[in-house]
């Protein structure tokens, strides 16, 4: 069976994409993120690794995971940086209160609120 499991590394921002045949791994890809990226290296840790998706060949529907919307408010995050003049202080300060949202909740619904501060200020501070 054909499956790819997307993961989110909820010490520093990152995600990783793995694909499997037949239930074997045969391939991983980690990928940096604007979180990851801005956060600074003293402030990463250990990497802790959840589920996000997990998608069978011919099939867009996944388990519902604790972290389900992570790599959606990464998304989310990145187009909001990219389209305002938010500082890079900023950014990192707002980088850190997502992954501590992300551990001291143990899921993605902590970090809603702050994806949408993040986006509203955005919005404000359009390029």
């Amino acid at each position: 069976m054909n499956a790819e499991l997307q993961e989110v590394d909820i010490a520093n921002g990152k995600i990783r994409f793995t694909r499997y045949l037949f239930y074997v791994p045969i391939s991983s890809k980690e990928q940096e993120t604007s979180i990851s990226r801005i956060l600074p290296p003293a402030q990463r840790g250990l990497p802790k690794w959840h589920p996000v998706n997990l998608f069978y060949a011919g099939s867009k529907i996944s388990s519902h995971y604790r972290f389900h919307s992570a790599i959606n408010q990464i998304d989310r995050i990145e187009l909001a940086w990219s389209v305002s003049n938010i500082s890079d202080t900023e950014k990192m300060v707002y980088a850190q209160r997502i992954v501590s949202a992300w551990q001291h909740g143990m899921r993605d619904l902590n970090a809603g609120p702050i994806v949408d501060e993040i986006e509203e200020q955005a919005s404000i501070l359009q390029k």
